[in-house]
Parts: structure tokens; sequence; C-alpha cells
């Protein structure tokens, strides 16, 4: 590139001191949207209607949940580590009826469980109704149903069983 057409450049200094107070406003903090969390998970096997041993997983879990029920808010997780790689949708109980599932179930674990059981049933019923014209017997349909939960806060995986 000849001399002549080269951009002229100016000549560097150092910039004048500027008070930390008036930097911090120069900028806004960004915070991430989501959280790194770890979870002991427990798995309900349904064929042998008993529950699997508790584990550990990592999700990155969204801060802000993207649907909400009755009873839970549901949030969006991706797995990290220690359960299949994927999408999840935490759920996670509201505040204010902890107190009537407590007072007709004892404890959140037990109305987990509970919840989650009968999720499971509710949808292997549904499996052997849209079964037509297939031969299906109750050991294939309940072989592959396992359900995955956190019990103290109601985060259910039904992955696999629809």
């Amino acid at each position: 590139m000849a001399k002549e057409n080269r951009p002229e450049i100016a000549n560097s200094s150092i910039a004048a001191s500027v008070r930390l107070s008036q930097m911090l406003k120069l900028g806004k903090v960004i915070v991430p949207e989501v959280d790194i969390v770890t979870l002991p998970l427990q798995e309900f096997f349904l064929k042998e209607m008993r529950w699997l041993e508790l584990f550990q997983a990592t999700f990155s879990l969204e801060r802000k949940s993207f649907a909400s029920g009755g009873f839970r808010d549901a949030y969006l997780a991706k797995a990290i580590s220690g359960i299949a790689k994927g999408k999840y949708v935490l759920k996670k109980y509201k505040e204010n009826k902890v107190k009537e599932i407590k007072e007709l179930f004892g404890t959140m674990e037990a109305y987990t469980r509970y919840v989650v059981q009968m999720n499971a049933l509710a949808i292997t019923l549904h499996r052997i109704w849209t079964c037509k014209g297939q031969s299906w017997n109750m050991d294939q349909l309940l072989s592959t149903q396992r359900c995955t939960t956190h019990l103290s806060t109601g985060i259910c995986d039904f992955r696999g069983l629809y």
C-alpha cells in the first residue's frame, strides 16, 4: 500500500485519570440468566414398584420460570452431569402451597412420591390404551418406565415414558 493511501494514525497518549464511580456508571453488571445446581435425585421403577438409590445430577437452571401452574413453577434446565444430557423441565412447588401440601400429606417428600407414582401409572395406562393393533404385554410396557424426581422440590422428569 502506498504511503499516501494509508490512514493517518493519531499520536498515542495516556488518558487522564478517571474516578472509579464514573467508571462504574459506564457499564452495567451482566448477571447470568442461569444457575448451576446439583440436586440429589431418585428414580421410581414402575415395573418393580420401588424407588431406586439416590444419585447426584448437575444442571444449568434458568432463573426465570417459563410456566406456572396451581402448585408449581416450571423452569428449563440443561443436564451437565449425572443424568442423560438434554433439556429437562424442573418444577418447584410454590411457597404459598407448601403449607397446604404438608397439611394433606405430612411432608413434601410424601406428596412428591405420590405425584410421581400416580403420573407413572397414568402414563402407562395411556400407552396401553393407545397401542392399537400392537401386541404389548405389561412387562414390556413397565420395563422401560422410570421417573426421576427430586423429592423435596417436586422436580420430576418423565423422559422416555411417553
